[in-house]
């Protein structure tokens, strides 16, 4: 079970697709329950994220990125954080999109 990631337009069309390595359950469970963004990324389901939450949740993932226990989740989460820095402009939107 792996969630695609894309940066969409105010309609829905896709304007990049994360490439990085495989996002799974696994990595959901890198979320502390204390977030404010990072938990509500659903395996199973979407979750989309404005201009203002996506600020919030980069700090998210930086933070982490800090905690990783091991190489393989901290290069997911270097990959995510570096896709999630080009999530930039008005009416821009980042989508997780679970199976």
């Amino acid at each position: 079970m792996a969630i695609d990631v894309e940066i969409q337009d105010e309609e829905g069309l896709t304007i990049a697709r994360y490439d990085g390595p495989p996002l799974g359950i696994e990595f959901i469970k890198l979320a502390p329950l204390s977030s404010a963004c990072f938990r509500f990324i659903d395996p199973c389901g979407d979750a989309t994220f404005n201009q203002a939450q996506i600020e919030v949740l980069k700090g998210e993932l930086r933070l982490a990125a800090k905690q990783a226990e091991n190489s393989r989740r901290l290069s997911e989460l270097e990959a995510l954080s570096s896709f999630v820095e080009g999530a930039m402009g008005v009416h821009v939107y980042l989508k997780f999109i679970g199976d």
